[in-house]
Parts: structure tokens; sequence; C-alpha cells
């Protein structure tokens, strides 16, 4: 395995040095240029009373355009590193870096509420293991709430909704009914959602006390539900909980599971800086480990459905 992360860094050890290196190089001019202009202002000048103000422009300046060149170097590393990552996983694994889940499929989801200004969706991968299909991406979600203060002024808050990897899986028991679960860390559970939004569900115990009390779970179908929630799944559950605990957000609907996993994020860069190779080991692993899901939940045992 340490030979395929090393063949792929060498095949593309010229653009990840040199990213590196021009990632460095701005930082280091952007401090050198700040010191100038900070010794112009206030010796040369003798305007100190501005150095502030210049320095909170030039910051704010510098951070934009770091965003922006960062962004950028990054899309670069997805459309030529990323795919010879996900090929050394399987050759059948597609991978779109440009691509994801659109807004109104995340919204339906129905985990998180439909209030959304902003959505962006990358890193789009899919793949089939055994009977089971699995896609999954990055989601960035956010909302935007506006007050007015006693001066008459507006300001303005932004608010993420959700951040971290979103995936879907065809399930292996053919059901009806809809079916969520939120684990006690999950950014948004039944207590803090609006009473109408889950009007039509119920809330149910499962008989796994350590199951409660890590997850609340509501349905439209009682029944369903414990069929879908049997002994051996709910401890998949709990052990998959256990590998995500920071906020675990699942739902079953139309025949497929949908898994939000909050501040999860499968592809990593500029970990470190001397050891480059720590970018392409890390994000295989959490590729690798995503697509074990399949595994880890037991989904390719279909003995209640058709294959």
């Amino acid at each position: 395995m340490n030979q395929i992360y090393q063949n792929i860094f060498n095949k593309h050890k010229h653009l990840i040095e040199s990213s590196y290196k021009r990632k460095s190089r701005y930082i280091r001019n952007s401090i050198i240029l700040f010191v100038i202009l900070m010794f112009l202002i206030i010796y040369v000048f003798d305007k100190a009373y501005v150095s502030l103000y210049v320095a909170i422009f030039y910051l704010v300046f510098s951070v934009f355009v770091y965003s922006y060149k960062r962004d950028k170097l990054a899309l670069k590393y997805k459309k030529t590193v990323m795919p010879d990552i996900v090929k050394s996983i399987d050759e059948n694994i597609i991978y779109r870096a440009d691509q994801g889940f659109s807004k109104s499929y995340f919204t339906q989801i129905g985990l998180y509420n439909d209030n959304i200004d902003s959505y962006t969706a990358s890193d789009y991968i899919q793949h089939k293991i055994g009977s089971t299909n699995i896609k999954f991406c990055h989601v960035n979600a956010t909302r935007t709430e506006t007050e007015r203060d006693s001066d008459g002024d507006t300001h303005s808050t932004t608010y993420t909704v959700f951040k971290g990897s979103v995936i879907e899986l065809s399930f292996n028991k053919f059901f009806t009914g809809k079916t969520k679960i939120f684990s006690q860390g999950a950014h948004l559970n039944v207590e803090t959602a609006s009473s109408t939004w889950f009007s039509a569900y119920d809330d149910i115990v499962m008989d796994n006390m350590l199951f409660n009390n890590v997850f609340q779970v509501i349905t439209t179908d009682k029944q369903q539900a414990y069929y879908i929630l049997s002994t051996s799944f709910m401890e998949s559950l709990i052990q998959l909980y256990n590998k995500y605990p920071k906020g675990l957000s699942i739902a079953f609907d139309s025949n497929v599971m949908i898994i939000c996993i909050e501040h999860i994020y499968f592809i990593h860069l500029f970990i470190d800086k001397k050891e480059m190779i720590k970018d392409i080991i890390a994000t295989h692993k959490s590729i690798t480990k995503i697509l074990n899901l399949v595994d880890d939940l037991n989904l390719n045992n279909r003995i209640w459905t058709k294959k």
C-alpha cells in the first residue's frame, strides 16, 4: 500500500511541490510587503495614525487573495491528483471534482431545514460494491439572518446549516414510510426542529438502551422503523457513531439510506508541507473508510430483497 501512495506522489511530485512553494512564497512575500508598507507609513511619511486602517485593509485583502489562490490550487489538485487516488482504490470509481448533490436533493432529505441561502456541493464520488450503490460528496449549506438594531441599522449573520459529507447508500431492505435518526452530537436534532416540521413523525424508543442514549428516532411508520432497525443493525449504527461522534444524522427514504456526517471531509490538502505525501495517504484512507460503510453496515446481505 505504501508503494501505491509513493507512485501517486512521484507522478505528481512537480505539481504538489510547486503548489506548496507558491503557497509559501505568497505568505512570505505578503509579510515582507506588509513590513515595508508599515515602515513607509510610520517612519517615512509620519502617518502613524493611518497605519491601523492600512493594516486592517491589507490583512483583509491578503486573506481574500490567499483564499482565492488556495481554492484555485485545490481545484487543480483535485482534477489532476484525485483521479489517480480514487483509481488506486478501484478502477470503477467515478469522481467529479466540481459536482455534487443538488440543493433540492439535500433539502428533500429532510434532516436539515430548507431555509438555505448559500449551498455548494463538490467532490462527487460514485461506486457499486456488490449489490450496493454508494454515492457521496462534500456539502456546505448556510443561511443568513438579517436583524435591525435600535438605531435602525441592519446586521447580517451567517449560520452553518450543514458542513460535511453526505452519503447515499442503496438499502438492503424494502420499506415504506420515512424514518430519521439524529445523534446527540448532531447540529440539528428533534428538540431544535420546529414542531410543524416533524408533525407527521412519531417518536419511538428502541429496546437497546445504549442506542437510545446515542440516537433519537422519529418515523412515519413505527412498524417499518422496527423492521429497519434490527438488533444487529442498531449495533452497527452505534459503531458508526463511535467513528463519527461530532454529528451524525441518518434518513431512510425511498429504499435508500442517507448519512450526513458533520465536519468530515474525505479530501485532505496541505496537511504537512514537509511530508506532502500525507495528503495522498489521508485522502486515500478517508475515501476507503466511507466505502467500507457498505461492509460495516452489512448492506450486501440482501436476504430480504431481490439482488
